[in-house]
């Protein structure tokens, strides 16, 4: 995308925001997954999320959180074992990020 408008413009749910070295980057809710879900990546970044809510809806679930002072979404399939007030290390592929 050209912009961050334009990324956000057809997300649902919204896309997730934060800064690295000084710059807007962004994360899709399905390019997020679990620290220990058992994924490798050849590079990845991680954050920390405190669970603010939990949804599924069919076989999808979709995890709110607070990260770096904002909030996150999370969307993966099947059903996770999480809480509210729970703390989870996330992690995504650095290629997912997208830079502004």
């Amino acid at each position: 995308p050209s912009s961050i408008a334009a990324m956000a413009l057809l997300a649902d749910p919204d896309i997730n925001r934060f800064y690295r070295d000084e710059k807007l980057c962004a994360l899709r809710p399905e390019h997020i997954g679990l620290s220990d879900d058992g994924h490798t990546f050849e590079a990845s970044i991680e954050f920390d999320m405190r669970v603010t809510a939990y949804e599924t809806n069919g076989d999808e679930s979709f995890v709110h959180g607070q990260v770096e002072g904002a909030e996150w979404v999370m969307r993966r399939r099947g059903m996770l074992p999480v809480n509210v007030g729970q703390a989870l290390q996330l992690r995504a592929a650095t290629h997912d990020v997208v830079r502004f």
